[in-house]
């Protein structure tokens, strides 16, 4: 179910998530693991999916033409128990994506 989920994209992919009440426990799950939403463990998760985006060269050469412009996310939230992705954590990984390379993964 995980691997169809994420082969998912836009609003089939949202609403696939939609019923689903992880911000009870602030526990997510990835490949078997599970991770509390506000440990450096996820952070590393976090990380590690970008990373593999900057590895896409269709990616890493669109958010390179981004340079010089400033990166926002206006859909997005701001408190971590309240969604898998902030727009810091968001924008945040794009940016030093862009100007610095890859992510610390350890």
């Amino acid at each position: 179910m995980q691997r169809y989920v994420c082969s998912l994209v836009g609003k089939a992919a949202k609403s696939k998530g939609l019923n689903k009440k992880w911000f009870q426990k602030q526990e997510l799950y990835w490949n078997g693991r599970s991770y509390k939403r506000d440990s450096k463990e996820y952070q590393l998760l976090l990380n590690r999916a970008f990373n593999r985006l900057y590895d896409n060269e269709g990616f890493r050469k669109a958010l390179m033409a981004t340079k010089g412009a400033s990166l926002e996310h206006s859909k997005g939230k701001n408190k971590i128990t309240e969604t898998v992705l902030t727009k810091r954590e968001f924008c945040s990984r794009l940016i030093h994506l862009r100007d610095k390379g890859k992510l610390p993964e350890s």
